[in-house]
């Protein structure tokens, strides 16, 4: 769909037996289908991402669906919500890397910039969440990812950032929150490198604002 235009550009009917059992393969099948009509470059990473199981566990999952329903809604109440339901999908699979990223997204987002929670109570909550889906599972882009934007806004850690910052610079990190290769520069007074990694993010995908508005702001 162009939504300038308003206008129909493409459209398929998916249709195949259902077994709930096979929702992430379904899941996978149709992004990966959409892609090639679109012509859009999968990379490897990327398809081993669409094509990972996060959980075995069903209900589970239910759980962390319904905790990211919540927390995307982003206030008190619905944070309030949501950490239940993912502290249940972690009862039943403690091993759900997910479930722990989004719980301790609300406890980062609520401290940091929706001022719900006290800041160092907020990290604590959530870096020790980070911690433990780290140990999970090591190589875990986001959940390093998140780790160090923690690093960066709550304990003002620039030198571990920097070793990071440099890490990145040589294999970047898609993540739609710009802490730590666009905002982090813009600190660091590494103006260039922050617009050049803007227009990077900005190509992978458009539809994340928060990069047009930083590189405006440059």
């Amino acid at each position: 769909m162009d939504s300038g235009l308003d206008k129909l550009l493409w459209s398929e009917e998916f249709t195949r037996v259902w077994n709930i059992d096979e929702i992430f393969k379904i899941q996978s099948e149709v992004v990966e289908r959409v892609a090639s009509k679109m012509n859009v470059f999968i990379s490897d990473s990327e398809l081993e991402d669409i094509q990972k199981i996060p959980t075995n566990n069903k209900q589970a999952y239910s759980y962390y669906l319904q905790g990211e329903f919540q927390r995307h809604k982003a206030n008190k109440l619905t944070y309030s919500n949501a950490i239940p339901l993912y502290e249940k999908a972690i009862g039943l699979d403690s091993s759900f890397v997910e479930a722990y990223v989004g719980l301790a997204n609300i406890w980062s987002f609520g401290g940091l910039v929706w001022g719900i929670y006290e800041q160092q109570f907020a990290w604590h909550n959530a870096k020790n969440l980070l911690l433990k889906a780290h140990e999970i599972d090591p190589l875990h882009e986001g959940v390093e990812e998140e780790l160090y934007t923690g690093y960066f806004y709550y304990g003002w850690d620039f030198k571990l950032v920097e070793e990071y910052y440099q890490r990145k610079l040589e294999k970047l990190f898609f993540d739609q929150t710009p802490a730590i290769m666009v905002d982090y520069p813009i600190k660091t007074g590494r103006y260039e490198e922050a617009i050049l990694a803007a227009d990077k993010h900005i190509s992978i995908d458009p539809t994340v604002g928060i990069y047009f508005c930083l590189k405006q702001k440059l």
